[in-house]
């Protein structure tokens, strides 16, 4: 599936690919974090499942920005 609606590789496709990888990563480290006993971990997992959840969801507000130019104000 394109985000574009072409059959040819966009910058916005892989954008878009480079975020939902960050989404999963962030889930991932927060159920690990969760699970594991050790304190040291869990805070060290949460901070950087936390910090990657952020990246990801500017991410998400940028793609949205740039279809929203794209296809509705053109």
């Amino acid at each position: 599936m394109h985000v574009t609606g072409t059959t040819t590789s966009s910058v916005l496709d892989e954008f878009a690919s480079i975020v939902g990888l960050l989404l999963c990563i962030s889930v991932m480290m927060s159920f690990i974090s969760i699970r594991t006993e050790s304190i040291k971990w869990t805070l060290l997992l949460e901070r950087m499942a936390n910090i990657l959840f952020g990246i990801a969801i500017v991410g998400i507000a940028l793609i949205l920005l740039i279809l929203l130019k794209t296809f509705w104000l053109e």
